[in-house]
């Protein structure tokens, strides 16, 4: 857990939860492909819910670098119609699994095309986009979930995959979100405090309860307050950056960050064109670091 809090800051709940997801799809490929046993405990389905720019792609990508797992990451609006008979391209997804598994056979770590599936992570992002309908009467979501549901439920072809969906949700968000007043890093500074999404209001969203209720653990990630996003752009984002900057700019960057709604991400493009900047200007202090930014 230690190395991972280094790679991602927050959402010890997320981390916990998904930790044990891949521990457990280990001990399925083992126990199927080593030991030759059906006695394998079931694989976890896990739904990430967190506002834009929590961190839920970065965490996905951060638990690969550190554990190494065969991974497709899909965006449900891939599984959106395209104007085919139906509506969606499962089979075209099947197809796409079962070659990746293949490629990663040249990988020692995967020994085997059986191997490489019964290791597989599938990390759909966007989840949320697959309850917004395409006619007024909703029926085009609920067709692509029903056809999505017969890949996640295959128990012949791929009853070792592990799947990850991530969703902002944001008009749940909007609508369960409240500001209040918070003793924080900065004197009078606000913070948003979210109540529990439940089942009900997932549902609300446009998810069919039978795809929500193959979903075994669901997640929320943290909301960032202020003092969170001062500490990760000083801790976590400027010593990758050639940048010098004063308090005064650091705590603009946190307030436009704030107001943006795009959380982390607004901090990162923020000091790429801060960068951008500076090296079009050929500034550079004579520590070799960029120009000290305080305007």
């Amino acid at each position: 857990m230690k190395t991972l809090d280094e790679m991602v800051y927050g959402h010890k709940q997320a981390k916990k939860v998904l930790q044990v997801l891949l521990k457990r799809s280990q001990e399925r490929y083992y126990r199927k492909c080593v030991l030759g046993k059906n006695d394998h405990p079931e694989t976890l389905k896990c739904l990430l819910l967190g506002p834009s720019g929590t961190g839920k792609t970065h965490l996905i990508q951060s638990l690969r670098k550190l554990y190494n797992f065969p991974l497709i990451s899909l965006d449900a609006t891939q599984l959106m119609p395209t104007g085919n008979s139906e509506g969606t391209n499962i089979k075209q997804l099947k197809k796409l699994i079962k070659d990746t598994a293949r490629d990663l056979t040249e990988q020692p770590e995967y020994h085997s095309p059986e191997g490489a599936l019964n290791q597989m992570v599938i990390f759909v992002d966007e989840f949320d986009k697959l309850g917004n309908s395409f006619e007024s009467s909703g029926k085009w979501n609920q067709h692509v979930q029903a056809n999505f549901l017969t890949l996640i439920d295959d128990k012949e072809e791929f009853s070792g995959l592990s799947w990850i969906f991530a969703g902002a949700f944001s008009g749940l968000y909007e609508s369960k979100s409240a500001v209040k007043n918070s003793i924080g890093f900065f004197p009078g500074a606000q913070e948003k405090h979210v109540e529990e999404i439940t089942d009900a209001d997932i549902i609300k969203a446009g998810i069919i309860p039978e795809m929500l209720g193959r979903i075994s653990l669901i997640v929320q990630l943290d909301t960032f307050s202020e003092e969170d996003y001062h500490k990760i752009l000083c801790e976590r984002l400027l010593p990758n950056y050639p940048l010098s900057l004063c308090p005064e700019k650091i705590e603009e960057i946190v307030a436009k960050a704030l107001k943006s709604g795009q959380g982390i991400r607004s901090l990162t493009r923020q000091l790429e064109m801060l960068t951008i900047d500076a090296e079009f200007e050929e500034e550079e202090l004579e520590n070799n670091c960029l120009a000290l930014y305080c305007k």
